[in-house]
């Protein structure tokens, strides 16, 4: 009688086809202006806040439960990891995309020109201002 652990394993080999990973190309100048009003809509700040929360709660599991075994430990390890590289990654895109210059409206640099002339600077003088406090 042959038991099945005396029995010589049986080797199959399987062709597996993937697709190459095509590269990624640059932004072209319309996904760059999409990428950069991701920052203010607020799916994009919910998803963001989400995968935080996530990452304190699996922070806070690591630290506060008593775990069975090890890869119990680097599942949730893993999890943190993930969470952070994705969190880095979506911060990153976010904010290396550069709003385009604009020209201001008129109202806008009189408004700004205003408040330059009602600023005063505490702490600066000009180098005749220091010699004719010094007299």
């Amino acid at each position: 009688m042959k038991l099945p652990w005396n029995r010589k394993p049986e080797v199959r080999y399987k062709i597996v086809e993937i697709e190459r990973p095509r590269p990624l190309s640059q932004l072209d100048p319309e996904a760059e202006r999409s990428v950069v009003t991701l920052q203010s809509h607020p799916g994009f700040i919910y998803l963001l806040a989400k995968l935080r929360l996530q990452r304190h709660a699996l922070e806070a599991k690591l630290k506060a439960d008593r775990h069975a075994t090890l890869a119990d430990v680097e599942w949730i390890q893993s999890g943190i990891f993930w969470c952070s590289w994705l969190e880095g990654q979506l911060e990153r895109s976010v904010m290396n995309a550069k709003p385009s210059e604009q020209p201001t409206f008129p109202i806008e640099e009189a408004a700004f020109q205003e408040i330059a002339r009602l600023t005063e600077l505490v702490g600066t003088s000009t180098s005749s201002e220091a010699q004719s406090a010094q007299k």
